[in-house]
């Protein structure tokens, strides 16, 4: 007698919409569903890298000692342990860690002397980027809707949360190399493909809300437009430049970073973060040599320094007054 007849049907309670929201879930993200770049990998595989993206969140969250040489996050996972969350046999393990490393959702690095590998868990989400180049125009446009549609999520800032900025010099005029270097990336990927990219671009930052609006000064009722277009163009095309890079690595603030890295984290970008940025930009006394570089460097950290930026200025205001 096998164990599900010998065990029978559990006798379980039914939801109730107290319980329903209570759980806990595995993040399992639709388009490792729904694209079929992951057509043939086994569910039990999905499922485990399901579990292999929770790992990485909690080895985020200890970046100092879960990140290689290359800001790359890894986890460490070992056979046992997937034996033992998958409820499944060592060989059953062995597969489904082969199928993910062959779909090239993870890498391990072996270190010898007994010690676990590492596990680099990759970013299932650039998939959208890696295939849009190899396609057809009309397919194109519609995984550039779809990627349009997965940044969705980002954006969701509404122009009462804009935090206000002082204007930044209006007579500041854009790289003077621009137009010669939109040139230049229109003859290497193409005038359409630059299009749809630099749409994409300008929709995930809400430029036109940026380049339109404008704001009155709290204190004074002084009514500017707090964003320089020339700044903002200069943002969009670094962002572009790079996105379309055709480089395996990127520098970016002086290390050399996977390319597929940098363009997904620079995807991730929105109005809050050039908001970021901009102030950053407003605020910098020291000379910048490389205006180029020192942007990308800006916007690719602009995610994970902005909230610990506001934090302590918020401190700052809440806290430090009082010390005085």
């Amino acid at each position: 007698m096998n164990e599900e007849k010998s065990r029978g049907k559990l006798n379980l309670e039914y939801l109730c919409p107290q319980t329903a929201l209570g759980y806990d879930f595995y993040m399992s993200p639709k388009l490792l569903y729904d694209h079929e770049a992951f057509d043939g990998l086994d569910y039990g595989a999905k499922h485990l890298y399901c579990r292999m993206l929770s790992r990485a969140g909690l080895s985020a969250k200890n970046a100092d000692e879960f990140t290689d040489e290359l800001g790359r996050l890894y986890i460490i996972y070992t056979i046992e342990q997937v034996m033992k969350d998958m409820r499944c046999s060592e060989p059953t393990a062995v597969k489904m860690l082969k199928q993910l490393d062959n779909f090239g959702l993870i890498e391990k690095k072996r270190r010898g002397q007994g010690k676990p590998s590492f596990i680099y868990v990759k970013d299932f989400a650039s998939v959208q980027f890696l295939n849009l180049k190899n396609l057809s125009s009309e397919t194109k446009k519609d995984e550039v809707k779809n990627l349009k549609n997965f940044k969705g999520s980002y954006n969701n800032l509404s122009y009462n949360n804009l935090t206000y900025i002082n204007p930044i010099n209006q007579s500041a005029e854009p790289h003077q190399n621009t137009a010669k270097d939109k040139k230049r990336l229109m003859d290497t990927i193409g005038e359409s493909e630059y299009s749809e990219y630099e749409e994409l671009i300008k929709e995930n930052i809400h430029y036109d809300m940026l380049v339109d609006e404008v704001f009155e000064h709290p204190e004074t009722g002084e009514r500017h437009k707090p964003y320089n277009k020339g700044v903002l163009d200069e943002m969009v095309f670094v962002i572009l430049d790079t996105v379309c890079s055709k480089k395996d690595v990127i520098r970016v603030g002086g290390e050399e970073k996977p390319a597929a890295i940098v363009k997904n984290q620079l995807l991730k970008l929105d109005s809050q973060h050039i908001g970021y940025v901009y102030s950053c930009l407003q605020g910098n006394t020291s000379k910048v040599y490389n205006i180029r570089s020192y942007l990308l460097t800006a916007l690719y950290n602009a995610p994970s320094s902005m909230n610990s930026y506001y934090r302590q200025e918020v401190n700052h205001d809440l806290f430090g007054r009082g010390r005085r």
